[in-house]
């Protein structure tokens, strides 16, 4: 049972202990005085750092380790920590607990709160100061060392379902809202209790009744802890503006920071007239997406009612009116002022309009026991993107870029549940857009590749966060034809000069970096071959080293010492025949657009004998001398015949 004595209207403020104290408990703001924070740092396998909030005084702590600070009553240390797997930490308040208070990234461990254990592998959590000289051991252990963590661990959760079943009763008087001191926590969540639930109209005598698992109770706060995206539950005012009349009335709006991100929030309580400032520290109740809070919220942050339409003091006036309405805490409302409250109450109720899952609202509530705001903000989302790069033999597909090109890769995005979130698809730089994802972990992986490349196989992990562009990096390899373009040069009939010796033909290939047709296309390299007889009686020229002819352009050869033919369109054509052959004016042309296992390439080239060109010479030859003879046998007859006649 736990018995708390408050003594209102003078400047202390009492705790009175007897036995445990599962439920609830006062955390106290004294005045303003010295302080001193005293971290020790004891075992391995975690990075911790200290910063002093609204500082940049950054401190990194390692094992064996003593970080003394002088502060002042009401200071805030934030303790990054990041631990390896298999070793959890423990903080254990050496004052017991009664001269700082911690909340953040941890649990309390057992019934008080003196001793924590880190809720992840990665976080922070607050250490602030009420007083005197608050002395801290923290602990890295790794558990497959310390069985007794394990068992503590165990036990924990058995004292906290023990404690849900408590209830306890706390008795305190006010005598107005200056002289009130400290808030009331609940020490296992280390929950903020609402205020409203505290007093009303400034009582006199409070009491109040509090469940263990109420306002939100330890089981639903581990259920967050152990999923992979929680819902922050504490905030910072970072500015206040105040409005007033003449009537002394006044509306107040602020800016919140949760988690890093700006939230707009109005006073939603016209029961209380203590204003928080800014710096003060409020802890948040999530709100509905369906509620009348939300609603209201996000038809304000879509300017529902157009701010620019009205005088910005009347506007917020009747903002603030109707937040109050919504928390059914309204107080006076200014006459010239309700017909836009009233609109905003009847927009809010009557909207059916779909929310982005990302906007948030909240309860804010103060630790100063000041009023109770609406705050709401767009929780931004994450993106992902993906940069391609060429993974090998980048010179050949850098010469070859007309057939090679890394746009058109299509990337799925899937969550962790294995469902396609969105695709990217890469443009010519290899860059994609950027999907808009929620905070969370996701994989990245190549369903399509570009023309002329393989699929990159690799599931990429990505964890996206909010407002932050988290960046895949892929590569592709170009695929290649092995080299074996083979040219045989046959011999349509015997050459009486040269009969079947095909021996010295040879051959120009021009490569083009194109699929296409190649007669506006540039040439990026030219090989000249020359036929020779091989072992089987053969007159072929292989597209190799050996079988160059000086002039030729070196063959496209890989990092790895291969010679192959990149994607694109290769000519074919002779330029010289074998002696005693016509030249084959044939051009030939094959286009390379496989998979990089394709077959060889055979080209055939006949040659077209001389042997009926020299049966013809043969033939003029013969008649000629035919004809010389004629004409001399003739040419001696008639000499004869004129002898005769002598």
């Amino acid at each position: 049972m736990l018995c708390i004595v408050m003594l209102l209207g003078t400047s202390q403020v009492f705790a009175l202990s007897s036995g445990k104290a599962p439920d609830g408990s006062v955390n106290i703001i004294p005045p303003d005085t010295a302080a001193r924070l005293q971290l020790k740092v004891t075992g391995s396998g975690v990075k911790l750092s200290a910063l002093k909030s609204g500082t940049s005084d950054n401190t990194n702590l390692s094992n064996g380790e003593t970080f003394a600070r002088s502060a002042r009553t009401g200071d805030e240390y934030q303790i990054n920590y990041k631990l390896d797997r298999g070793v959890i930490l423990e903080i254990i308040a050496l004052d017991g607990g009664k001269n700082a208070s911690v909340y953040g990234d941890v649990d309390m461990k057992g019934d008080s709160a003196t001793r924590f254990v880190n809720k992840n592998s990665e976080g922070k959590f607050i250490i602030k100061l009420t007083g005197g000289h608050a002395d801290f051991t923290i602990k890295a252990v790794n558990i497959n060392e310390d069985s007794s963590v394990a068992g503590s661990a165990n036990s924990e959760s058995d004292g906290n379902a023990r404690s849900a079943e408590a209830n306890i009763v706390m008795e305190g008087e006010f005598d107005n809202e200056e002289g009130r001191r400290g808030s009331v926590h609940n020490t296992n969540t280390l929950e903020r209790i609402p205020e409203s639930a505290s007093y009303d109209n400034v009582s006199r005598r409070m009491t109040m009744s509090v469940g263990a698992a109420t306002p939100r109770g330890v089981s639903s706060f581990r259920s967050v802890a152990a999923s992979s995206v929680t819902e922050p539950t504490r905030g910072t005012v970072t500015w206040h503006k105040q409005y007033k009349d003449n009537n002394r009335n006044h509306a107040s709006i602020f800016k919140v920071n949760v988690d890093g991100l700006i939230h707009d929030a109005a006073c939603a309580d016209g029961k209380n007239f203590k204003t928080a400032e800014a710096g003060q520290v409020v802890t948040l109740t999530k709100q509905a997406s369906d509620s009348l809070f939300t609603k209201f919220a996000y038809l304000a942050s879509t300017d529902k009612w157009q701010k620019s339409n009205y005088d910005e003091k009347e506007y917020y006036f009747a903002l603030v009116c109707a937040a109050r309405r919504v928390n059914g805490r309204p107080a006076y409302e200014r006459v010239n002022s309700r017909p836009l409250i009233n609109r905003m109450m009847q927009d809010a109720k009557a909207y059916k309009g779909e929310i982005p899952e990302n906007f948030k609202s909240y309860l804010a509530y103060p630790m100063n026991g000041s009023q109770m705001m609406l705050a709401w903000g767009l929780k931004p989302y994450g993106k992902i993107e993906v940069v391609k790069s060429i993974g090998n033999n980048i010179k050949i597909a850098g010469e070859c870029k007309g057939t090679y090109s890394l746009a058109g890769a299509v990337y799925t995005v899937y969550d962790e549940g294995g469902t396609a979130v969105g695709k990217l698809t890469t443009d010519e730089k290899g860059r994609t857009g950027t999907l808009e994802v929620k905070p969370g972990r996701y994989t990245v992986k190549e369903t399509t590749a570009p023309v002329g490349y393989e699929l990159d196989k690799t599931v990429y992990k990505v964890e996206s966060k909010a407002e932050t562009t988290s960046t895949v990096q892929s590569y592709d390899s170009p695929v290649f034809a092995p080299v074996k373009i083979f040219l045989e040069k046959k011999a349509s009939g015997d050459s009486y000069m040269n009969p079947s010796d095909m021996t010295g033909a040879e051959f120009e290939v021009k490569y083009y970096d194109t699929v296409g047709p190649v007669e506006n296309a540039k040439v990026i390299r030219t090989w000249k071959l020359r036929t020779t007889k091989d072992a089987s009686g053969k007159y072929t020229a292989e597209l190799r080293d050996k079988n160059l002819v000086k002039g030729s352009d070196p063959l496209f050869v890989t990092e790895q010492g291969d010679a192959v033919l990149p994607r694109g369109t290769v000519t074919i054509r002779e330029t010289k025949a074998p002696a005693g052959y016509h030249l084959d004016k044939t051009v030939y042309t094959k286009k390379i657009d496989g998979d990089g296992a394709g077959a060889a390439v055979y080209f055939n080239s006949g040659g077209k004998h001389l042997r009926m060109l020299t049966t013809l010479l043969s033939l003029k030859l013969e008649l000629r001398l035919w004809t010389l003879r004629r004409r001399i046998q003739l040419q001696c007859t008639v000499q004869r015949l004129r002898l005769r006649m002598l």
